[in-house]
């Protein structure tokens, strides 16, 4: 996220040890790691920030993920066109 913006990973951070991070309950940040919830920016900025990870970098590479998968679907579908 994308997959979910959270993975099963958290840079090495349980959900419990996020979700303490984040001052909220770890059903939150299960029902975000499973993509039951959505977050806004302002959610993504904090936990980019907790994580001590650069918010942009963060962005430039969910931006790189879609722009890939994206070319594999375009690239399926021509070649499903070919057929």
């Amino acid at each position: 996220m994308v997959a979910c913006v959270a993975s099963a990973k958290w840079g090495g951070v349980t959900q419990a040890q996020l979700a303490e991070l984040l001052k909220v309950n770890q059903a939150f940040v299960s029902k975000v790691e499973t993509c039951e919830r959505r977050l806004d920016i302002i959610e993504l900025h904090h936990i980019c920030q907790v994580l001590g990870i650069s918010f942009v970098d963060f962005i430039q590479e969910v931006d790189r993920d879609i722009l890939c998968k994206n070319e594999e679907e375009s690239y399926i579908t021509i070649k499903e066109l070919k057929k």
